[in-house]
Parts: C-alpha cells; structure tokens; sequence
C-alpha cells in the first residue's frame, strides 16, 4: 500500500511539471478578460501580462510600472490608469513595494493561482521582471553594496 501511496505522490509530481508552463482560467477570468476588451484593450492586455507573469505558489508577480510599460509598449502613466482601474475593478491588488514597483496579485477566482489564508501579514515569493534599464542600476547598486564579483579584497 505504501508503494501505491509512493506512485501516486510520483504521478502528482509529474503532472504537475507537465502544466507548469500553463495558467488556467475560470470562466469568471474569462468574463473578466472578454469584458475588458470590449470596454478597454490596453487594460486587456496589460491584465493578461500580468496573468502570465504570476508566480504559481503565490499567485503574484512583483514588476516596475516602467517594465510594464516597456513590455505593454504604453507609457508609465497609461500602466498607472490601467492598473489603477484594474484594482478598482477587483481584478488585481496591488502591494507597492517600492518606488512605481508594485507586487501585483491577481483574483484567484478568475487565474488558477495559490491564495493564502488570511494572516496578519502575506509574504509574496514572487517572479520580479526587470527591464535592462532597471536591470544596469540594480546592476550598479549591488556592486556598491557587495563590490564587483571578480574584484578581491584589498591586502
């Protein structure tokens, strides 16, 4: 019984690398999506950015509205609107987390995504998505605060 028990766990585990690369929708996601495009495309497809770019643990994904716009090809004060009307629509939640960088979760009723129980405080494990811009600065601030990787120690 115990090798059954061991078979089963293995044949979960498979499944569940063969649909890692999938986000399923509800039929309320899609009612959301359809919706949105009919009444504004550009939030439509920043939405399904966002819906493709979450995290499958934590049903987030932590983004600068700068990437966003570059991925989206808007501007930084369309994704604000966008984003903004999202969350006013209960599409998304948003958590700033830094300066115009926000984790970004998505309604977990509509994207087949985890959702913790409610807690005092969430920790969001998210896939963090950096322009090559944004990337060269994190670049350089890491370099300040740990020193080049190839550079040693002075004597």
């Amino acid at each position: 019984m115990a090798g059954l028990d061991s078979d089963d766990r293995s044949r979960d585990r498979q499944a569940k690398r063969a649909n890692a690369g999938f986000t399923q929708v509800s039929s309320k996601g899609w009612a959301r999506i359809t919706d949105l495009i009919a009444k504004n495309p550009q939030a439509a497809k920043t939405y399904c950015f966002l819906a493709e770019h979450v995290s499958g643990e934590t049903n987030a994904v932590t983004v600068s509205q700068e990437t966003l716009a570059e991925a989206t090809g808007t501007s930084v004060a369309t994704i604000r609107r966008h984003t903004q009307e999202l969350e006013a629509m209960r599409a998304i939640l948003r958590i700033r987390v830094g300066p115009g960088t926000y984790a970004y979760c998505l309604d977990p009723e509509e994207i087949w995504r985890y959702w913790g129980n409610a807690k005092k405080f969430a920790a969001f494990n998210t896939k963090t998505l950096v322009s090559k811009k944004a990337n060269a600065l994190a670049t350089r601030q890491m370099k300040m605060l740990f020193g080049a990787p190839d550079e040693e120690e002075p004597g």
